[in-house]
């Protein structure tokens, strides 16, 4: 179980992470993500 969950918070880390990263891009381009 503490393996399922690490990697749970893990990738709620990394999609944190892209979400800022997409933000910032974002805001220099104004242009929308087309994900």
């Amino acid at each position: 179980m503490n393996n399922i969950i690490d990697g749970k918070a893990l990738a709620n880390e990394i999609l944190a992470d892209l979400k800022l990263e997409i933000q910032e891009l974002t805001s220099h381009t104004n242009a929308s993500p087309k994900l």
